[in-house]
């Protein structure tokens, strides 16, 4: 099991724009949990992996 750092957690709230975000970065997702970001498509579409809920 992933157990991600609390200096590997990026915290976002609102509307998730204008970030630099990587394969493998780790976010918490306000009061939904935290994820980490599997893959980001040529599109910018972004596939996440729930960590926490």
């Amino acid at each position: 099991m992933i157990v991600p750092r609390d200096s590997e957690i990026d915290y976002a709230e609102g509307v998730i724009e204008n970030i630099e975000i990587f394969t493998g970065q780790c976010l918490q997702l306000g009061r939904m949990g935290f994820a980490m970001v599997e893959e980001i498509s040529e599109t910018n579409g972004v596939s996440l992996i729930w960590l926490h809920g």
